[in-house]
C-alpha cells in the first residue's frame, strides 16, 4: 500500500499542476481526462508515462515535474 504522507503529496501535486487542465477529477478540461480507457490503453506501459510526464509536463513548463516535488 502506498503511505499517506505519499498520497497526500501526489494530491497536492496533482492540484498544483496538473489539475488545471486536467481537471479535479481526471475529467479534462483543457487537456485530456486521465480517467478513460483510451488513456489506460495509451499509457498501458507506466515506465512510458512516468517519462513522458517528466520531459514534456506541464504543458507551461515541461520538465518541471521531479520525484521529489512534483
Amino acid at each position: 500500500s502506498v503511505p499517506a504522507a505519499q498520497v497526500t503529496a501526489g494530491e497536492a501535486a496533482y492540484a498544483e499542476r496538473c489539475a488545471m487542465c486536467h481537471g479535479d477529477e481526471l475529467e479534462g478540461t483543457a487537456g485530456p481526462p486521465l480517467a478513460t480507457d483510451y488513456f489506460f490503453e495509451r499509457w498501458a506501459d507506466a515506465g512510458e508515462f512516468y517519462d513522458y510526464m517528466h520531459t514534456a509536463m506541464p504543458m507551461d513548463d515541461p520538465g518541471a515535474l521531479t520525484g521529489d516535488s512534483g
